[in-house]
């Protein structure tokens, strides 16, 4: 369930970061404050940093996902470890019974 969650926050931030992105590369070359003022990007430099900002967002939201992957991994591999010694437990509890019984 966390790994779900973690997974569908990634994406949301994914596409946070792309659309920021473009949105930042929009207001940069065309915003209104930034023509009034004359302090206008040229289009390349506008572009360059929207651009930077998606990648950057999508740079984060891959590193959240394998941070999770990663925690997820974890949590299964303890899990299996305490399910073997369970077992080992559990057989060797039988086998103990099973040897009363006989004799």
């Amino acid at each position: 369930m966390r790994l779900h969650r973690d997974a569908q926050n990634a994406v949301l931030g994914a596409f946070g970061g792309m659309f920021g992105g473009a949105g930042l590369g929009w207001w940069l070359a065309f915003g209104e404050s930034a023509v009034s003022l004359g302090a206008g990007s040229e289009a390349g430099t506008a572009f360059g940093a929207g651009v930077l900002a998606a990648v950057a967002g999508i740079r984060w939201a891959v590193g959240k996902w394998e941070r999770a992957k990663r925690r997820w991994m974890d949590d299964a591999q303890r899990v299996g470890e305490g399910l073997k010694r369970d077992l080992k437990v559990r057989i060797k509890t039988v086998l103990q019974w099973t040897r009363l019984i006989v004799q």
